[in-house]
């Protein structure tokens, strides 16, 4: 199993390791192969033993991606995004800071289906501001924070490229 993850402990340092799982005792993290074991003392401490050293790691979950780990009793604050998290980033769209979303772009090529807003409207977070088909299935774009829609750059049933600019907010 191959998982990639990019993970920052500020807001600007980001690191970027691929670790796969060999098998139940063997890890590659960016080639280097770590032997390992662990064992679950409670639902969030757990206790790893890799190439011969002793972690106890306790993880908090602050926010979706934002983690709170201790590892020996030492805090280190994570901000943990998969390539899907950083293509949201990238498109405008998905963002998991305390900032303002200025715009909505396209994920994906698609033709636009509905949208659900107007120029001047009050948005709130989570709601659904436009449907987008792509592959024949339908992907509702939605606010990731309160706001107002600024101008909408797209008609219904116009077709759009990834990345294409959808609504200012």
């Amino acid at each position: 199993m191959e998982s990639k993850f990019y993970i920052s402990k500020d807001k600007t340092a980001i690191e970027n390791f691929t670790a796969i799982v060999n098998s139940m005792n063997d890890i590659s993290v960016n080639g280097e192969i770590l032997k390992y074991e662990f064992k679950i003392i409670a639902d969030d401490i757990i206790f790893f033993r890799i190439n011969s050293k002793n972690f106890t790691v306790k993880l908090e979950q602050i926010q979706n991606n934002i983690f709170r780990m201790y590892v020996n009793d030492e805090l280190i604050e994570l901000n943990c995004k998969t390539d899907t998290d950083k293509l949201k980033e990238t498109l405008g769209i998905g963002s998991n800071s305390d900032d303002k979303q200025s715009e909505i772009r396209s994920p994906m090529p698609g033709a636009v289906v509905k949208i659900s807003v107007c120029e001047g409207d009050r948005v709130l977070k989570g709601q659904t501001v436009m449907i987008l088909e792509a592959m024949k299935m339908e992907n509702e774009l939605k606010a990731q924070s309160d706001c107002t829609v600024k101008k909408i750059h797209v008609k219904e049933k116009a077709a759009v490229e990834k990345g294409q600019l959808l609504i200012e907010l």
